[in-house]
């Protein structure tokens, strides 16, 4: 007999894995995306939640609370960006992360009912190193966090017709893209090496091999200078 709860629900995925593993090989691409899954499954029980399965590239988790589902989809994305291991022909592995929040029916080693599917659609609307999220959990979210988050579009979640406002973590998303380049874009067909960045030397990319808390540090001050220039323009 299930169980119905309201929780955070989170998806998060290896961006153009497919290409990683034309790229490397069968063998090499799973030691890659094993180092991601272990990576987002730490993040997640860091932070209280509970990774309910992984599927491929893919982990499902569920946090009790809002804000610490997005604790834990930045800690990801800040670990993945700066592992040293997830480099391949000159660009970083990334991933990209959904969250909802809602009723769900916990089951034996799963979780079911419509914000799961939600949640899902999230991370299908998410580009690399993006964390997107719906009002339902903006709405539950800190002041801290509810100030760092923006809404950028409108989706029709397929099966339920109706439309959801899709919210990302703005700063996390800049910061991301600063601290990566072009990177951030994922590996694809047709990208090749890394751009530099243009905003001057105040926001270049943390060094390479640099640790979560490094980045996080990075990533913090980053956000700064971009607040002091939007206030000074």
């Amino acid at each position: 007999m299930g169980q119905d709860q309201e929780l955070a629900i989170l998806f998060a995925d290896v961006v153009g894995s497919t290409r990683l593993f034309e790229i490397l090989g069968d063998v090499a691409a799973r030691d890659k995306v094993s180092i991601c899954i272990e990576i987002m499954r730490r993040g997640t029980e860091q932070h209280g939640g509970s990774v309910v399965k992984t599927m491929g590239d893919e982990i499902m988790a569920t946090f009790a609370d809002c804000d610490a589902a997005i604790d834990a989809a930045v800690e990801m994305q800040a670990a993945i960006a700066g592992h040293p291991d997830l480099e391949v022909e000159g660009q970083q592995i990334t991933i990209r992360i959904g969250c909802h929040f809602g009723p769900v029916v916990i089951e034996t080693r799963d979780v079911f009912g419509a914000a799961v599917h939600t949640a899902n659609r999230m991370t299908s609307q998410a580009k690399a190193g993006q964390i997107i999220t719906t009002s339902a959990t903006v709405e539950r979210l800190s002041p801290e966090w509810r100030a760092s988050v923006r809404q950028i579009d409108v989706a029709t979640i397929r099966g339920q017709g109706t439309e959801v406002a899709l919210y990302e973590d703005a700063v996390a998303g800049k910061q991301m893209r600063n601290l990566l380049g072009e990177a951030y874009l994922a590996i694809s067909p047709g990208t090749t090496g890394k751009r530099q960045l243009k905003d001057g030397d105040e926001l270049r990319a943390a060094p390479k091999g640099a640790t979560p808390d490094e980045l996080l540090q990075n990533m913090s001050r980053i956000a700064q200078t971009q607040a002091n220039r939007e206030q000074a323009g």
